[in-house]
């Protein structure tokens, strides 16, 4: 993904903010996600650029507790997700970014596929717990990146609660984030159910992949990608 495509989502995204349960309204930051292709870009372009620029990063439980009023939304803030990690192998890439960010001062939410048990990658899973202790979030991304909606109901269950309970089987962290495979799924009420169910807060797709979407707490739009996080429960 080009420089100029990245940042410039800071730019152009547009965002809503929606009516909590207060009744009071929130500026709703700006998401960007990341997988391993984008590291050179994110560790010699993107951190620099945030940092210089006074930007504060956030993870989907941070912006959680904002919501629920324990912590103040700052001036300038963007969510940052990195997809596709998995205990199975941890791509160096991953490793370079995640470590980057952290030397930087700054948390990203981690996308997990966890297609393994902690029994057969236990230092893949001590390097996750690691991760989560700097202020990372440890989100499911499903167990074997599924696309959701053309799943069983029974694989639904599998690919996202057996994801979060072995998640936290394995770092002690319990996920409550979903960031959807594809971005897909956002109007599956399977999703929703199960994800209640499991714990789980928000739930994070691609606008366009599912519409239709009723309970959505805000929607981003830029130049190509159309971002939407559904608050399940909180």
């Amino acid at each position: 993904m080009r420089l100029g495509l990245i940042l410039g989502l800071i730019g152009w995204l547009m965002v809503t903010s929606s009516v909590l349960a207060q009744r009071s309204s929130t500026c709703i930051p700006p998401s960007i996600m990341l997988h391993s292709k984008d590291r050179y870009v994110l560790v010699e372009k993107m951190i620099p650029w945030l940092s210089e620029n006074g930007y504060v990063t956030l993870t989907y439980r941070d912006f959680g507790a904002i919501l629920r009023g324990e912590r103040v939304m700052p001036e300038k803030a963007i969510l940052l997700s990195i997809d596709d990690v998995t205990p199975r192998y941890i791509n160096g890439y991953f490793v370079e970014m995640i470590e980057s960010l952290h030397n930087a001062g700054m948390v990203a939410t981690i996308g997990v596929n966890d297609q393994v048990a902690l029994e057969e990658a236990p230092e893949a899973y001590a390097r996750l717990a690691i991760w989560a202790s700097w202020g990372m979030e440890l989100a499911t991304h499903t167990t074997d990146h599924a696309n959701l909606p053309v799943y069983s109901d029974e694989m639904v269950v599998m690919e996202i609660a057996g994801s979060v309970d072995r998640i936290q089987y394995g770092t002690g962290y319990r996920p409550t984030t979903l960031i959807l495979p594809y971005g897909a799924g956002g109007n599956d009420q399977r999703v929703y159910q199960v994800s209640a169910s499991t714990g789980i807060q928000f739930i994070v797709g691609i606008k366009g992949t599912n519409r239709n979407v009723s309970v959505m707490h805000r929607q981003c739009m830029c130049r190509e990608y159309r971002h939407r996080i559904v608050i399940c429960r909180m």
